[in-house]
């Protein structure tokens, strides 16, 4: 699926990939890269410090990892060509964290 994923960013001329991630109340964020890093980004998430995010570090550790959930990516139908996804948010690991709201 990654391969597919990177091939209709290429055909598609996506310039930049979204990866959007909720808080625990609900909040929409969102962290972009390019082209370059998605085959890493898809495979290994995107590290974040949760104290830059209001009220969650006091709830979670700090160190935290957003990964790409594969079957909500979408090119959007702008003119400036983008992709999305949205990510599971999890402590370092791939475990995402229930207690969040997301897509489930």
């Amino acid at each position: 699926m990654i391969e597919d994923i990177i091939k209709a960013v290429k055909n598609e001329n996506v310039k930049i990939i979204r990866f959007k991630f909720v808080d625990i109340s609900g909040k929409m964020y969102a962290m972009s890269t390019t082209q370059k890093n998605l085959r890493n980004v898809l495979k290994n998430g995107i590290s974040f410090d949760s104290s830059s995010i209001p009220n969650f570090s006091q709830i979670f550790e700090s160190d935290m990892r957003i990964f790409p959930d594969l079957e909500t990516f979408r090119v959007l139908p702008y003119e400036r060509k983008e992709a999305s996804f949205i990510c599971d948010i999890s402590i370092q690991t791939k475990n995402p964290m229930r207690n969040v709201p997301g897509h489930y």
